[in-house]
């Protein structure tokens, strides 16, 4: 067990000896800025024309259970139950014509039945025949009528609906409403309207910049100097043949106000290499490495710093994944 312990510590410590001192491919550090909006946001508009007769909220407030605005809805409501009315009518005269058509044909079979037995004329039996279809087709038309005034009256009670404009709930008005009083026309803005519990960040990236985004599950940034998380949400697969980027979109979880200013840093591929600082020998006065295999030592230029990695200019004799010894201090 003793053994098996040590084993894994010196694999251990040569695992991440290997990693630690091995040339790694460049990479700079870049921020991309911009600015939340809100997750979603829409136009409201008119669908119906007509008065408006109730606005309740204003510009800034967050929508709740109450209706955001109220077209006139007097006349429809009339119209509604008029129609109502009338297929009320129509369905009583309805159920006296299917009362009668029932009594028609119990009469006609009667009348059948004794005119094959030599009882009854065929004029009487052709008379009830025909004041039985005649019913028939009656009722079939006021069936038709029923239809159609149903028709109607869903029409109205869509148009009723329409009339009481809604925004879901929890989103913020972002603009001054049109006022109480005002008409309005089918299709005419009213308000506009934006999803503010959560935010978006809208930034242009190049091809390195969106790997970078790509390679982590969750982003770090940050918003007016404070830390959060956010996730790639969009990606436009088209891009701006002028500046070669194209149109991503953050998601970040947390409810906010559009505008704030958003840094989002990634890391980007550079030329040179990165290697270990305890690599360097005489780092300030002409700097080199020293190849662990050949133990050539080879002068580099440095160029910057991240952490405990040091930029260093291309060079022939170095390339990616070549080991390299660490300085005995």
């Amino acid at each position: 067990m003793a053994r098996l312990l040590i084993f894994l510590l010196i694999f251990t410590f040569s695992v991440f000896s290997a990693n630690a001192y091995t040339v790694m491919p460049a990479e700079k550090s870049s921020k991309i800025t911009g600015y939340t909006r809100a997750v979603k946001s829409m136009n409201i508009t008119a669908e119906t024309a007509g008065r408006l007769v109730a606005v309740n909220y204003n510009m800034g407030d967050v929508v709740g259970e109450k209706t955001f605005a109220i077209i006139d809805p007097t006349f429809t409501k009339y119209s509604i139950r008029s129609v109502q009315t009338s297929i009320k009518k129509l369905s009583a005269t309805i159920k006296r014509l299917e009362n009668n058509i029932t009594y028609q044909k119990k009469e006609f079979s009667r009348i059948e039945s004794l005119y094959l037995s030599e009882v009854e004329t065929e004029s009487r039996r052709d008379g009830a025949k025909q004041s039985l279809d005649q019913s028939e087709l009656s009722l079939a038309e006021l069936m038709q009528d029923k239809a159609g005034l149903e028709v109607t009256l869903s029409e109205l009670r869509e148009k009723l609906d329409r009339q009481y404009i809604k925004i879901p709930t929890g989103w913020s008005t972002t603009s001054k409403p049109l006022e109480i009083g005002e008409l309005v026309n089918v299709g005419q803005p009213i308000a506009t309207a934006g999803d503010f519990r959560q935010l978006i960040v809208p930034v242009f990236v190049d091809n390195h910049q969106l790997k970078s985004l790509q390679s982590n599950k969750s982003i770090d940034v940050t918003i007016d100097g404070k830390a959060y998380e956010a996730v790639l949400n969009r990606i436009n697969p088209a891009f701006d043949e002028r500046t070669r980027k194209r149109e991503v979109e953050l998601l970040i979880d947390m409810t906010g106000i559009g505008g704030m200013y958003v840094e989002i840093p990634v890391k980007i591929l550079a030329d040179g290499f990165m290697v270990h600082e305890k690599t360097l020998i005489s780092r300030y006065a002409n700097p080199k490495v020293r190849i662990k295999q050949t133990g050539q030592s080879v002068r580099v230029n440095v160029l910057g710093k991240d952490g405990e990695m040091v930029l260093i200019g291309a060079t022939p004799e170095l390339k990616i994944g070549v080991e390299l010894e660490a300085v005995t201090e």
